[in-house]
């Protein structure tokens, strides 16, 4: 009889309040079993892309198949590590899971913007923070681009440049831009597309001490960028030699390299 309303459930997409009641008291009797998974992706991708309440019961579920069934499945796996993103501490063996599926999905290539909430568990990338997030949440298999301009002062400028965004997970849309101090980002999304969409600014485009290194040259040309603005004129002038210098000794390895 649970079956049933399971499947139904599934079939019609008309969910109601005590599915997951039902759901919880069906996996007691039966652990695993394809009517179980399809459950769990359908509920993930409700939670990851549709930003629909899940119990945290359901979590719990998913985080003992994902443990036990050795099912490997993108929707529910960032799911699960939105919901664990989102929580205040995370127990021993959870974060071990956690190290694991995120270093497996930068891996891949797939850096999901809300990995930012592990970064006392995970050493992670330091683009992950470098980096401004577009996402967009939507159905899955889309075309989706957008408009957007670079404001770097005062008067806005016209969204006239087009970027299409990657599907990095069904439903879950992603464009990511390298903003220097003082930049914002302005878009315009498809119509209708807007609510679903939400913007992760960069954390890692700040300024830095004359002691600190620099991992890459975008890093240092913000920092200069600041330098001017509060009037570090000598600290600017050191900064911008040092680049030259950065600059003229990768120009050299890629010439060697040709």
């Amino acid at each position: 009889f649970e079956e049933n309303i399971i499947c139904e459930t599934l079939y019609t997409e008309n969910w109601h309040d005590d599915i997951f009641k039902v759901f919880a008291s069906y996996t007691k009797k039966k652990r695993h079993g394809m009517v179980i998974k399809a459950f769990l992706k359908r509920a993930s991708f409700a939670y990851l892309v549709e930003e629909k309440e899940i119990p945290e019961d359901f979590f719990t579920t998913l985080y003992s198949q994902m443990m036990t069934e050795e099912w490997k499945d993108d929707m529910c796996l960032a799911a699960l590590l939105l919901f664990l993103s989102r929580k205040a501490k995370l127990e021993e063996q959870e974060v071990i899971w956690v190290k694991m599926q995120v270093e497996a999905f930068i891996k891949r290539g797939i850096m999901l913007p809300f990995f930012r909430g592990f970064k006392k568990y995970v050493n992670l990338p330091k683009d992950l923070f470098l980096m401004t997030y577009v996402v967009t949440r939507s159905k899955a298999g889309r075309q989706i681009s957008f408009h957007y301009g670079i404001q770097s002062g005062v008067d806005k400028p016209e969204c006239n440049k087009k970027a299409r965004m990657m599907e990095v997970i069904p439903g879950y849309y992603m464009k990511e831009f390298v903003l220097f101090h003082g930049e914002n980002l302005l878009y315009q999304m498809p119509e209708g597309m807007s609510k679903y969409t939400t913007v992760f600014e960069s954390e890692g485009m700040k300024a830095k001490g004359e002691t600190e290194e620099y991992e890459n040259r975008f890093e240092m040309l913000n920092s200069m960028l600041v330098n001017q603005e509060i009037g570090e004129n000598q600290i600017l002038i050191n900064k911008i030699d040092q680049y030259l210098k950065l600059s003229a000794v990768i120009e050299e390895n890629l010439q060697l390299m040709e």
